[in-house]
C-alpha cells in the first residue's frame, strides 16, 4: 500500500491547461524532524528500488510546520502574476505555473523569502535557507496551492444555507434573510452576556468551516448591528483567518424591525464601527480590516449612500455591495428608486462608492455600458454562480466581464450559495460557464429544427439540415481560470494582490495543502481517486472538480498553520 501511495507522477504528454512546468520526481531521507539534502535517483531503471526505499521515509515524514520559519518542499500550482484574463490564448486559459518539485522558504514573519523552482538542483544554492531550517516534504500525493479568497459571504446567513432555494431574491430576503440577520443584534447592555455568547458561537462555526475549506481570506457582510460585527471581526482574528468585515448599512425598503432609523443614524453607526475596527486592529493591518457595506441600492437612501461614500474616501476604505443580481431588482432601481441613473453601477458612482477599492457581487444583468462604467472606475465584480442559480437570478457571463477589462473574483455568497466551500464555488463557476455556451448553441439548434419540421419539401429539408453549423460561442472557463479567480483574482478585487494570491517572494504565505489519501482502507475517504498516471495538473483538475474539505489537510495564514 505504501508503494502505491508513493507512486511516481509523470508529466502527461498532453495537458488541457497552459502551464510553465518544472517536472522532477523526488524523494528525501529523514533524520527526525531534520531532513537531509540528499535525493534518490528515480530514473526508469531504478524506480522499484527507489520507491521501496522511499516509502519508510514518507510514512514518517508527513508532519507539517505550525509556525515560521520553515521550508516546504512540494508540488506547487499557482496562477502567474502576469496572467491577463481578458487577453488569453485560443483555449482561454489563464497562465498557471506548475512546479512539480519546488521549495518555498518562509521567514520568521510568515513572508515568502524564496521559491526554489527546481528543488533537486537548486536547494544547495539557496541564499535564504540557513542550514538549521527544517524542510518539510509533502510527498507525491499532496499539492500546495495559494489560499482561497472568498470575496463575498454573508456570515449570519450561514445557519439557513439550503432553505428557500427557488424563491426569487426579493422574496427570499423578506422570508429568510432579514429575520435571521435581525436575530444577531447584541443589546447594548449585553456585550459580554448571553446574547453576545450566542452570537459568538455562531460566528465561530462559520469561520471555522470557512477555514477548513481552505479559505484563508474572506470578505464578510454581517448585519446592521455594530457590536455584533465587532464580535465577528474578533472571532476571525482569533481563528487566524484574514478577514474583511462589513457592518451592513440600510435605511429604506426593509421591514421596520430590520432597518436603521435614518440615514444620519446609519452613517454614524457605520463610522463608529469603522473607527472601532481601526483602533483595535490598526490602519495598516492586512489580517482584519473594515469594509464600508451598503447592503444594496434598493435599501439605501441617497443621503446614506453619499455619507458612506464620504466615509470610505476619508479612510480610504474598501467598499462592498451588490449589483444587477435580479431583473426585478434592476428595474426597481432604474425606474423607481434612482430613475436618473444611467445604470445600476452609476448609482454607486454618483455617491462616491465606485472606486478601485470597490467590489460588487453578481452583475448577472449588467449591460456592456455598465461593464464599461465599472472598468473605467477600476471596480471589480464578484461572481457568485451558486446563488445566481439557486435563487433563479440568471447566468452571469464571466467572459463578457473579462473581455471588457473588469477583474472577476469568486464568492460563495452563503446562504444564497449552497456551500461555504470555494471548491464547490469553483465547480459551480465552471458549470455556469458551460451552461451559457450550451444554451446559446441549443437555442440556435432548436430554431433550425423548427424550420426543418415546418418544411414539407424533402429536398428543402435536406438543404436546411446540411446548411446547419453550430454558432460560435466564447470559450468556456477552464480549471486554470477558476483557480485564478479564486486566488489572484480575489486578491486583486480586495486590493490585496501584493499580499496574497500566489507564491511570489515578498507575499504572505497563505496556502492550502491538499491531500489525496487514496490508500484503500485508509482513515479518510475522499471523493477523489488518483490513477498511477495522474500528474500535478490532473490532481488540480480533480481537486477543483471533485474535491471538498476532506481533501484539505492544512491551511496557513501568514505562515502560521490554522488547520
Amino acid at each position: 500500500l505504501l508503494r502505491r501511495r508513493m507512486r511516481l507522477r509523470r508529466w502527461p504528454s498532453s495537458c488541457p491547461l497552459r502551464v510553465h512546468s518544472h517536472s522532477h520526481s523526488y524523494s528525501s531521507c529523514s533524520g527526525g524532524r531534520r531532513h537531509c539534502r540528499r535525493f534518490l535517483d528515480v530514473s526508469s531503471s531504478s524506480r522499484s528500488s527507489s520507491l521501496a526505499s522511499a516509502s519508510d521515509d514518507f510514512s514518517r515524514d508527513l508532519d507539517l510546520p505550525l509556525h515560521p520559519p520553515f521550508a516546504i518542499r512540494a508540488s506547487i500550482v499557482h496562477s502567474t502574476r502576469d496572467s491577463n484574463v481578458s487577453t488569453r490564448g485560443s483555449f482561454g486559459c489563464a497562465d498557471l505555473e506548475v512546479l512539480d518539485d519546488a521549495i518555498v522558504v518562509v521567514d520568521a514573519h510568515g513572508i515568502i523569502a524564496e521559491v526554489i523552482k527546481d528543488a533537486a538542483s537548486g536547494q544547495s544554492s539557496s541564499k535564504h535557507m540557513p542550514e538549521d531550517i527544517v524542510t518539510h516534504n509533502l510527498g507525491p500525493s499532496r499539492l500546495l496551492l495559494p489560499g482561497f479568497v472568498d470575496a463575498h459571504a454573508h456570515a449570519p446567513q450561514y445557519e439557513f444555507v439550503g432553505n428557500g432555494f427557488g424563491l426569487p431574491l426579493l422574496q427570499w430576503l423578506d422570508t429568510y434573510t432579514f429575520p435571521t440577520e435581525a436575530s444577531y443584534a447584541i443589546p447594548h447592555d449585553d456585550h459580554e452576556g448571553t446574547a453576545a455568547a450566542r452570537v459568538r458561537a455562531k460566528y465561530e462555526r462559520v469561520v471555522a468551516h470557512s477555514l477548513k475549506c481552505g479559505t484563508t481570506t474572506c470578505s464578510y457582510l454581517n448585519c446592521i448591528d455594530g457590536p455584533s460585527s465587532l464580535v465577528l471581526a474578533d472571532v476571525a482574528h482569533k481563528a487566524g483567518q484574514r478577514a474583511l468585515v462589513g457592518k451592513v448599512s440600510m435605511d429604506a425598503n426593509a421591514p421596520d424591525f430590520y432597518r436603521e432609523t435614518s440615514a444620519d443614524a446609519a452613517a454614524a453607526d457605520a463610522r463608529t464601527f469603522v473607527e472601532a475596527m481601526l483602533e483595535r486592529y490598526g490602519q495598516e493591518n492586512s489580517l482584519v480590516m473594515p469594509v464600508v457595506t451598503p447592503r444594496f441600492a434598493p435599501t439605501c437612501s441617497s443621503s446614506l449612500l453619499a455619507q458612506l461614500g464620504a466615509l470610505a474616501d476619508e479612510y480610504q476604505l474598501r467598499i462592498q455591495s451588490h449589483l444587477s443580481e435580479n431583473v426585478d431588482e434592476c428595474l426597481w432601481v432604474l425606474s423607481e428608486l434612482f430613475p436618473g441613473a444611467g445604470s445600476y453601477a452609476e448609482v454607486y458612482e454618483t455617491h462616491g462608492l465606485l472606486t478601485p477599492r470597490t467590489y460588487l457581487a453578481h452583475g448577472v444583468f449588467s449591460t456592456k455600458h455598465e461593464r464599461r462604467v465599472m472598468e473605467a472606475a477600476g471596480a471589480s465584480v464578484v461572481h457568485c454562480a451558486s446563488s445566481n442559480a439557486n435563487l433563479m437570478s440568471g447566468f452571469a457571463d464571466v467572459r463578457a466581464w473579462q473581455d471588457d477589462g473588469v477583474t472577476v473574483s469568486l464568492g460563495t455568497d452563503v446562504a444564497g450559495g449552497s456551500s461555504i466551500s470555494m471548491l464547490t464555488t469553483a465547480r459551480r463557476t465552471l458549470e455556469n460557464s458551460n451552461s451559457i455556451s450550451i444554451l446559446r448553441r441549443q437555442m440556435a439548434a432548436q430554431d433550425v429544427i423548427c424550420r426543418v419540421e415546418a418544411e414539407r419539401d424533402e429536398e428543402r429539408r435536406r438543404s436546411l439540415a446540411s446548411a446547419w453549423t453550430s454558432p460560435d460561442a466564447p470559450p468556456t472557463l477552464s480549471v486554470a481560470d477558476v483557480l485564478h479567480m479564486a486566488t489572484r483574482g480575489g486578491a486583486k478585487a480586495l486590493n490585496l494582490d501584493d499580499v496574497v494570491g500566489g507564491f511570489d517572494v515578498g507575499m504572505h504565505f497563505d496556502a492550502v495543502c491538499a491531500t489525496f489519501p487514496d490508500v484503500p482502507g485508509g482513515d479518510v475517504l475522499t471523493p477523489i481517486c488518483l490513477r498511477e498516471s495522474d500528474g500535478t495538473t490532473q490532481m488540480l483538475e480533480k481537486l477543483l472538480l471533485c474535491g471538498d474539505e476532506r481533501n484539505i489537510e492544512a491551511v496557513y495564514v501568514k505562515g502560521t498553520r490554522r488547520i
